[in-house]
């Protein structure tokens, strides 16, 4: 079992690195490490120098990351703006096992929106190919990006909202998107489109699945396992497993909550962990074959509840989640490996004061990493790396 927070002073948990989306003044390679790093981080994570044409100055709504042949690669929304239609800028960025960026990186496309539904952004690989998909203006656009990264090709664009993409080890690609923009008073569908492992284009007919009113543009929760796929969907939130065509397997699972403003989900083959927020708090459930054998409660994150990041590894799942104690914001993490512990009811019983904090948690060759967004002084788009 292990459970910390971490922060920039707290080196003893591993080097805290920074993969900066614009280049880095202090480093051009693109990453800040060990003492000096964490000094720098201490003091407002250090200065950068914009990529792309003028200026990328503005806040990370959302970013997705992989793990690639050399490390880690990440896709990145940014809002540029200073009104209230946002103007996103959608990149991507390579960097190798030390966290050196490997290239400049591309900007994959531009757009602008007054909906909260554009914040929709996945990436998924195979191992050579990535595929990068959002949902600007009501409309899911997906990208491929071969082995040089030189460039991305659009492959697939579709009416549709807040998209996940999944790959199964023999070239299944699966996309989930919500066909219509939520609101208070609409109960859209899940769908779920087959890609085509060469062309990238939609295959066979979708499958669908009913979802509930959801005020919040709340992710679509759907993940796939080492035999099919796991899926959160229902007028009110249900388990499904899936196989590898799709198909239900089995009844789905009554999770006896509903929707709101955050979600995550973690599975394998006969086990499960969600994390679904709710006023002034959020709630992870341990699914355990066809029964929700645990429910653990945090209070905190206002009207929003707060997100959670989730992940399975060997036997059990770990999770993170914002610690609003430590400072600069970026690396305001806490982490606790082993949910099935006892311990982990205590740790989890209060959340943070303020909700949101952009986290991912990933499986790399070098093991478990978190990532979170952070701000440098001049207002670059950077992410923290901590080493779990």
């Amino acid at each position: 079992m292990s459970r910390f927070r971490f922060n920039s002073a707290m080196s003893r948990f591993g080097a805290l690195s920074v993969l900066c989306l614009a280049a880095c003044t202090s480093n051009q390679a693109g990453l800040q490490e060990n003492d000096a790093g964490r000094q720098e981080n201490d003091a407002g994570a250090g200065d950068t120098t914009p990529l792309g044409e003028g200026s990328i100055v503005g806040r990370i709504v959302n970013f997705a990351a992989v793990s690639g042949n050399d490390g880690i690669e990440i896709a990145s929304l940014t809002d540029v703006s200073t009104t209230g239609t946002s103007d996103l800028r959608l990149r991507f960025r390579r960097f190798d096992a030390q966290n050196n960026a490997i290239d400049d990186g591309i900007e994959i496309g531009r757009a602008t929106s007054s909906a909260r539904t554009a914040f929709g952004l996945t990436m998924a690989t195979d191992g050579t190919l990535r595929r990068i998909c959002w949902s600007p203006n009501e409309r899911v656009v997906c990208f491929e990006i071969g082995p040089a990264a030189g460039n991305a090709k659009e492959i697939f664009n579709d009416v549709g909202v807040l998209p996940t993409l999944t790959y199964r080890a023999g070239g299944a690609w699966v996309l989930a998107v919500r066909p219509t923009a939520p609101n208070a008073v609409a109960a859209p569908e899940i769908s779920l489109r087959r890609l085509d492992a060469i062309t990238g284009s939609a295959v066979g007919e979708p499958v669908s699945f009913p979802f509930g009113e959801v005020y919040f543009g709340l992710p679509t929760l759907f993940v796939a396992t080492p035999s099919g796929y796991a899926l959160v969907a229902g007028a009110t939130a249900f388990l499904y497993r899936l196989d590898a065509n799709l198909a239900v397997v089995g009844s789905p699972l009554d999770l006896g909550m509903g929707y709101w403003a955050y979600g995550a989900l973690a599975a394998t083959d006969t086990r499960a962990t969600i994390g679904l927020s709710l006023p002034y708090g959020t709630t992870i459930l341990r699914v355990d074959g066809n029964a929700v054998v645990s429910r653990t409660g945090g209070g905190g994150g206002g009207k929003t509840g707060f997100p959670v990041a989730l992940i399975a590894h060997g036997t059990t799942f770990s999770a993170a989640w914002a610690d609003t104690t430590a400072a600069p914001p970026g690396t305001q993490l806490r982490y606790f490996d082993d949910i099935d512990s006892n311990a982990f009811s205590a740790e989890f019983s209060t959340g943070p004061s303020t909700a949101f904090l952009l986290m991912r948690l990933l499986e790399t060759k070098n093991g478990i990493v978190a990532l979170t967004v952070g701000s440098s002084t001049s207002g670059g788009a950077i992410v923290y790396v901590q080493s779990l």
